[in-house]
């Protein structure tokens, strides 16, 4: 099997020489495979692009063969902590990031996993390469009793990405709590139609919320408190869910990739979409 998706990646980078998603899920084969020299060949090609410091480290150690690579399916896991499933993550993954894609319409993103020391909720999806998704896990993750929920969110953002926090979240938990699978965060899958929303944030402008763009991952200039951090994720999802209900899944993917192109209107963009 591995071979057949090896000789695909050549055939892909022998027709386009810039096709940078193939040449880097070639460089993760090939380390997973212990062929470092095709690596390290590989690599070569980011380190002249200047890719993002943290991925380049992290790739020079995949292709120098420092950090062990596990492929599960069309996932690759890079340097698992001990602690970690990485068949039961791989498997969850995949599952995830077929499910979502087919749902848009769209072909599923290869997956790299990699990994952090920050706190368990410091999951981050990066989409730094066309067709590749990076998901950045904390070595906690797995630890917490709804991690399958985790994946799901992440591969949300995987799948489809608009560049607005609050829509992009209120898909992400949409999709968990479509996937069926037992979720903590931002509340029970049950409860988040009941949810009693934090006062500040239930009465915040929308056009605020839609607005944030600030670099953490906690909402830390809009909340103050653990209630209100659920309760921007809980008041996303419903959001999401008004425009799925009145556009459909095709409306939806015309909203984010437009969203993705014309950030600078957020809510003329909404509204001209969601009306038209």
């Amino acid at each position: 099997m591995t071979g057949t998706v090896r000789k695909a990646l050549d055939a892909r980078i022998i027709s386009d020489h810039y096709d940078l998603g193939a040449i880097l899920e070639r460089l993760l084969l090939s380390a997973a495979l212990g062929d470092f020299t095709a690596a390290k060949s590989d690599a070569k090609v980011f380190e002249r692009l200047g890719f993002a410091a943290r991925a380049l480290s992290i790739l020079s150690k995949v292709a120098h063969g420092e950090v062990p690579v596990v492929v599960a399916g069309p996932v690759y896991v890079v340097d698992a902590p001990g602690a970690v499933d990485t068949e039961a993550l791989g498997a969850t993954l995949n599952d995830a990031r077929i499910e979502l894609a087919r749902m848009i319409n769209r072909p599923p993103k290869v997956t790299w996993v990699d990994f952090h020391d920050g706190p368990a909720y410091a999951n981050i999806t990066r989409l730094e390469l066309p067709g590749v998704a990076r998901i950045s896990l904390s070595r906690q993750f797995q630890v917490q009793s709804d991690w399958p929920a985790i994946l799901w969110h992440e591969a949300a953002h995987a799948t489809m990405f608009a560049g607005v926090r609050f829509l992009d979240e209120g898909w992400a938990v949409w999709c968990q709590a479509k996937s069926g699978v037992k979720s903590e965060f931002p509340v029970r899958n049950t409860d988040l139609e009941t949810y009693s929303l934090a006062a500040q944030i239930e009465a915040m402008p929308l056009p605020r919320l839609l607005a944030y763009s600030g670099p953490d991952l906690i909402f830390g200039d809009l909340a103050t408190s653990d209630h209100e951090w659920r309760s921007i994720y809980v008041r996303a999802y419903r959001f999401f869910r008004a425009i799925h209900a009145k556009l459909g899944m095709g409306g939806v993917v015309t909203v984010f990739e437009a969203l993705s192109k014309e950030r600078q209107d957020i809510t003329g963009t909404l509204r001209r979409i969601c009306n038209a």
